[in-house]
């Protein structure tokens, strides 16, 4: 895989399901720039993201279920299988690596 631009800035979907934000968010080093959406908390349009514009996508831990199937949550499974496709590094913590494995295994 060839190396990620670092001038690409990572994509972090807080999945947390109140509006603070996930208690634990993880929080890269100081100098990556970060763009944080809240699936939850935004329509899914505002989810229409191409993520090869990113250097990673990582996505949180939430109280909701992979297994709901909210809009939003449908709308980050799309990201998922676009984050694949084009080989974007992706990581999930908790709900988002279920989510993962669910978007792209079933």
């Amino acid at each position: 895989m060839p190396p990620i631009p670092s001038s690409r800035p990572l994509l972090l979907l807080d999945c947390y399901l109140s509006t603070d934000g996930c208690p634990a968010r993880f929080t890269p080093p100081g100098d990556v720039r970060t763009d944080v959406v809240q699936p939850p908390h935004v329509s899914p349009r505002a989810l229409d993201l191409d993520v090869g514009n990113y250097r990673g996508v990582v996505i949180t831990g939430s109280a909701a279920s992979v297994l709901d199937e909210a809009p939003w949550s449908l709308a980050v499974e799309g990201l998922v299988r676009d984050a694949h496709r084009t080989n974007t590094p992706l990581f999930g913590v908790c709900y988002g690596h279920q989510l993962i494995a669910k978007a792209l295994f079933g």
